[in-house]
């Protein structure tokens, strides 16, 4: 069998099992960003998907609405089995969550007047800012790359300390980010990201800019 045949080679059928307990160890044992990470690992180490359909489905949900981790679940388990299989890794990675809050929902409202409880409570809570500041320090060394960036994130999060207005924000950042960011250079894209298929900034990007901001300030106008 030659090189091309096998690139055609339809892939191995997955149980239903396999996906459904893969992802329930997943949504038991992950937390914040790296939970997308685990399961793009997963999918890869599994040869459910090829390193180009993860990437390709990564894009793709985040223009859905909702949580990303859990549409990329289903797309995963849509692209291996179909709806059921889409289902399946769906309900596996949210059950986890699911049993576990409805546990601490119960102990909550059983003996929550106790005083010796309390003190775990604000031990949760400490930790849910532990994993804020996790999730956030991840998420920066993953997506800002130079100093303008840098100043552009630390401007938004000043001004979101003085309640402005989110939206604004956003806009204002995605303003800023057009006019002082120019990956065409090369010098503000990591190594290991190949620059061969960035094209150069060009009206068409401009107007498509445009329209999404007056598109953005139509309906929180309206």
């Amino acid at each position: 069998m030659d090189a091309t045949q096998l690139e055609i080679a339809p892939r191995a059928k997955i149980s239903l099992w396999s996906i459904f307990s893969s992802y329930f160890v997943v949504g038991l044992t992950a937390f914040g960003m790296a939970i997308i990470q685990k399961i793009k690992t997963m999918v890869i180490d599994k040869h459910w998907l090829s390193v180009e359909e993860a990437n390709e489905g990564m894009g793709m949900v985040q223009l859905y609405p909702g949580p990303l981790m859990v549409d990329f679940s289903a797309y995963v388990g849509y692209k291996l089995r179909g709806v059921i299989g889409a289902v399946l890794a769906t309900i596996g990675f949210i059950l986890p969550t699911f049993i576990l809050m409805s546990i601490l929902s119960v102990f909550y409202f059983s003996v929550g007047n106790l005083p010796w409880v309390h003190p775990i409570f604000l031990g949760l809570e400490a930790l849910v800012v532990g994993i804020v500041l996790n999730v956030t320090l991840d998420m920066g060394a993953h997506n800002i790359w130079n100093r303008t960036q840098a100043i552009i994130m630390f401007l938004a999060f000043a001004a979101l300390l003085f309640k402005v207005n989110s939206v604004v924000i956003v806009l204002v950042a995605l303003v800023l980010g057009a006019l002082l960011i120019r990956p065409t250079s090369g010098k503000n894209i990591p190594d290991h990201i190949s620059t061969s298929n960035v094209m150069p900034f060009s009206f068409r990007k401009w107007a498509g800019i445009g329209g999404v901001v007056i598109l953005i300030i139509v309906v929180v106008a309206f």
